[in-house]
């Protein structure tokens, strides 16, 4: 139980993180206007995933640690043929990707 409170502790501080710099984050990463244009609204989806994504690496962890890597792997491929099929109903942009 503390791992996952921690983790998701951590997740929640992220998430302020990213929500407080979006404006700011992109120019760190790029010079080219266009393209911190592009992804500034996009981190607000990749900010409010960090409290799930931090569940997700500690229960990585946990599964690891217990040498379960036969239900990871199987995890892994329920999870990417569930986003091949969300990515192919989309229309292709940038945006249908990070909802």
């Amino acid at each position: 139980d503390r791992l996952l409170i921690l983790g998701l502790a951590l997740g929640g501080g992220l998430m302020c993180v990213f929500l407080l710099g979006k404006e700011a984050l992109p120019s760190l990463f790029t010079a080219d206007a266009s393209v911190a244009l592009a992804v500034a609204p996009l981190l607000t989806y990749v900010a409010v995933m960090q409290p799930l994504n931090s569940l997700v690496f500690v229960g990585d962890g946990i599964l690891q640690g217990s040498k379960d890597f036969g239900y990871l792997a199987g995890a892994m491929v329920v999870a990417s043929a569930a986003a091949l099929g969300v990515l192919g109903t989309g229309d292709g942009s940038l945006e249908t990707v990070w909802r």
